[in-house]
């Protein structure tokens, strides 16, 4: 669908669609002009992060930030899911290229998010009206608004997995219910340090351990809670014991959804 990937692609087009769909987006600056040091000291006060893909640099924003997610079944929208995701970027032997390191997901959603999800949905249809699956509004809630920080259609396989483990169903049958599922899913990516794909592939064949998936990069641990602490304490749980194959990751993933999910009831936002 040539609209969904210029929308997962091109930065600039992704701006764009935030303007069709109507929410507010930051204050934007272009470094075209700039030159190479004027860009480094822009980018190294801080207030400013640059666009991957683009000549601009975006206002960074105070207030919480995350994704906000809608299923279209091809006839209406079926279901509303949150997700915090921690993302991280390692170098060259220090571990994989991570979309996603931790990412925690519910069942929900944002009132002043819905409307820019539905807008999103019927851009999509009316370009592709064959289209199903899911919508993703990444903004930062501040002020009683959400403000744009990226647009997605489709969804990352870590979001996926941890919906199957939510409805504790195969991939495949997630959506035969109409029926949301409650509770907290949470994943965590694991690693072999010093990194390289043939180590870590090795390690992948060593741990008996159904619970973690192998994406071809890294391992994958998921898990399932009643509450988002037993959710990561499940996680953990299937970490447990991987130090020994030199296996590493994150020890505090719980840390930034809990702040936001505290974050998003405090501003009345879910």
């Amino acid at each position: 669908m040539e609209y969904a990937d210029r929308i997962n692609t091109e930065p600039h087009f992704n701006l764009a669609v935030a303007f069709d769909i109507g929410i507010r987006t930051p204050d934007m600056i272009s470094m075209k002009d700039m030159s190479d040091d004027d860009q480094k000291k822009l980018l190294a006060d801080g207030s400013w992060t640059w666009i991957s893909g683009t000549t601009t640099a975006m206002k960074k924003l105070r207030g919480c930030r995350a994704s906000f997610h809608a299923h279209w079944n091809g006839e209406k929208i079926g279901h509303f899911f949150v997700s915090v995701n921690d993302r991280a970027m390692f170098g060259i032997d220090m571990g994989p290229e991570l979309v996603s390191n931790c990412m925690t997901v519910w069942a929900g959603q944002s009132r002043v998010v819905t409307p820019y999800l539905e807008n999103l949905i019927k851009q999509v249809v009316a370009r592709d009206p064959d289209f199903r699956g899911f919508v993703d509004v990444e903004a930062v809630l501040d002020g009683g608004e959400a403000i744009y920080q990226n647009i997605t259609v489709g969804a990352l396989p870590e979001f996926v997995w941890t919906l199957a483990a939510l409805y504790d169903k195969p991939i495949e049958d997630i959506f035969v219910s109409d029926d949301p599922p409650s509770g907290f899913g949470c994943c965590m990516r694991l690693f072999k340090y010093p990194y390289s794909l043939q180590t870590n592939q090795s390690v992948a064949q060593a741990v008996p351990v159904s619970d973690l998936k192998w994406d071809g990069e890294s391992f994958v641990a998921i898990g399932r809670g009643s509450q988002m602490k037993k959710a990561w304490r499940d996680v953990y749980s299937k970490a447990a014991g991987l130090e020994k194959y030199g296996v590493i990751y994150r020890r505090d993933g719980d840390v930034l959804p809990r702040r936001t999910m505290f974050e998003l009831k405090l501003g009345k936002y879910l």
